[in-house]
């Protein structure tokens, strides 16, 4: 993330609020193996993770520009959250492909995930219907199903919380080339030359003095 991200998204009063927080908790939990009952501690962890991951999109795209609106800060559905990220950034797909250029420019096997709203919503209310009171004591293969089914949100939801790259702010130059591939000027398959060029301090592709 920018070193400039808005506070609304930084730790609060010791508890680390935020996407990547709340599913360290869910992993700590889970690696904890204290028994069925810590699973439905580690689904709300993973829930809150899940409203937090698509509430810091939104709030990292629009810090500069102007303040959340009140609408927005009650928002936590991520169906609906990710509706105001596209309306904010009609590009943010696009963006995303191309930070993931980047990253491979720069040599790293890590991608970051661009928002699924379907997956992230249906996994959001599974998550909830969970933590709901049973009307009947559950089977022992219920619970069994259950916690697979937080086992594997955890690892799925992990390639959405690492890597972590600013998703507003690019160099420049890099952000000219996104410019280009925006307009569909360039195709994302003609990218990795450009950003190669793009990753090149500017000092050094224009020296002083330089003037073409």
């Amino acid at each position: 993330m920018s070193h400039e991200e808005p506070r609304i998204i930084r730790v609060i009063s010791g508890y680390d609020a935020t996407a990547t927080g709340h599913w360290s908790y869910c992993e700590q939990i889970v690696n904890a193996h204290a028994g069925v009952r810590s699973f439905f501690y580690a689904a709300l962890e993973l829930r809150l993770c899940i409203e937090r991951l698509c509430f810091e999109y939104l709030a990292l795209l629009t810090y500069r520009r102007r303040k959340l609106s009140k609408s927005e800060l009650k928002l936590y559905k991520p169906k609906d959250i990710l509706k105001r990220v596209n309306n904010e950034s009609p590009d943010f797909k696009k963006r995303m492909d191309f930070l993931n250029a980047l990253l491979e420019v720069n040599g790293s096997c890590e991608r970051m995930k661009c928002p699924d709203t379907s997956w992230l919503e249906k996994t959001h209310g599974k998550l909830g219907d969970y933590l709901h009171a049973y009307r009947e004591p559950p089977t022992q293969e219920e619970l069994i199903r259950f916690g697979e089914f937080v086992k594997d949100t955890l690892v799925d939801l992990k390639s959405y919380i690492y890597p972590r790259m600013s998703i507003v702010d690019l160099r420049p130059h890099a952000q000219a080339v996104f410019d280009e591939y925006v307009a569909g000027r360039i195709t994302l398959s003609s990218l990795t030359k450009r950003l190669e060029i793009a990753t090149i301090p500017m000092h050094l592709i224009n020296p002083p003095g330089r003037t073409d």
